[in-house]
């Protein structure tokens, strides 16, 4: 797509393996550390207009899907691939292409303010952009 810049992979799975106690019991308390599982990939997107988020929901489903059919031992949940969107002018931060299949869907989640001001990007209530990541 035209709009999108650049694209960069952050969050745990961009860190390098640590290990730490899981919450299971019987790990937990033998105090046995295993490496961290990362539950969700997270891209950080600079885009020039957030206008065509839907085609990216869209197309990060797909991408969700193909790794899903390959056989590569993973199984990633569509809601655990996330696309943030970062404005490239000025890098600030407009949200996540949302996974609702519209916009607004009339869940709690929408009701953020600010939620589908773009449609199809959703501003999420806890989230915080550490550029460090």
């Amino acid at each position: 797509m035209a709009e999108v810049q650049q694209v960069r992979l952050f969050g745990s799975v961009a860190l390098p393996l640590w290990k730490d106690v899981p919450r299971h019991s019987r790990l937990r308390h033998r105090k046995i550390q295993v490496y961290h599982e990362c539950g969700n990939i997270d891209l950080a997107v600079w885009v020039t207009s957030p206008a065509k988020a839907d085609l990216m929901r869209k197309a990060s489903s797909q991408v969700v899907n193909d790794l899903n059919s390959k056989e590569v031992y993973l199984s990633i949940a569509h809601h655990s691939f996330s696309v943030h969107l970062i404005r490239e002018k000025d890098d600030r931060y407009l949200g996540m292409v949302c996974h609702y299949n519209r916009c607004p869907k009339h869940k709690p989640e929408c009701s953020v303010p600010g939620c589908g001001a773009h449609p199809f990007v959703q501003i999420l209530h806890v989230f915080r952009l550490k550029p460090e990541r």
